[in-house]
């Protein structure tokens, strides 16, 4: 005789296995994914997947085609297809929304930067590219390239009164008044080595890093740490 509780779990685990067999059987909070094979030849059927965090809000912003303005005329755009777009909305609804750039920002999909396979993204003002490099890599590593592009939208709006103590914070050299105007490199402990072409590219690295490798971030740059944790506090962390 089957126990009731085992009887509960096999009525569970049914309820929990609905699957729907057309996007009008979807229920509320998901969304209908057409069939696909993955990068590892694992084949997906069609069906009802969860909505990510923020997905209404950033599905019509994955666009086709290439970004206006956009000054590498060497690079090419490619369709997305459904992988593509999956693990973009996954990854961007890990990443705590305080650092989403706003409306007008569009993220677009190219083939190979001009800077070689070793740039998996790209921004300017409007856009964000994601290259083929990128989609080679794990999920967390996809997140990580996106919050590193976040962090290059935020910082061109952080008020100077905020980059005043991340430079002191950072050891960057201020002249004068002008927060803006950099005296001279800090030269070291920097998380990752690129972060000395500039307190930008320092600030996105170190977003990046809080969010990704919080203990190795404040093993080698405490204060900056410390500065990231007080401006955007307890809960600025992966979902």
């Amino acid at each position: 005789m089957i126990s009731p509780w085992l009887l509960a779990l096999i009525a569970t685990q049914t309820a929990s296995a609905y699957v729907a067999s057309s996007p009008a059987q979807c229920r509320p909070g998901t969304h209908w994914t057409t069939s696909y094979v993955d990068r590892r030849g694992v084949p997906y059927r069609s069906s009802c997947r969860s909505n990510p965090s923020g997905y209404h809000l950033w599905l019509p912003r994955i666009t086709n085609g290439s970004p206006a303005h956009w000054p590498n005329d060497t690079e090419h755009s490619k369709r997305w297809n459904t992988e593509e777009k999956e693990r973009v909305l996954d990854a961007i609804g890990h990443i705590p929304e305080a650092i989403w750039p706003g409306h007008e920002i569009g993220i677009y999909r190219m083939d190979r930067s001009k800077d070689g396979p070793g740039n998996t993204a790209s921004s300017n003002v409007n856009a964000i590219t994601l290259y083929d490099s990128a989609f080679r890599a794990n999920d967390t590593q996809l997140t990580r390239f996106i919050a590193h592009e976040f962090a290059h939208r935020f910082w061109l709006k952080l008020d100077d009164k905020l980059k005043r103590p991340y430079y002191v914070a950072g050891g960057w050299g201020v002249d004068g008044d002008n927060a803006e105007n950099i005296k001279f490199s800090r030269g070291k402990n920097f998380i990752y080595a690129d972060g000395d072409l500039g307190p930008e590219e320092d600030f996105a690295n170190n977003i990046e890093a809080f969010l990704i490798e919080p203990k190795e971030l404040e093993r080698v740059s405490p204060a900056i740490h410390y500065w990231i944790h007080e401006v955007f506090g307890d809960n600025f962390r992966l979902r």
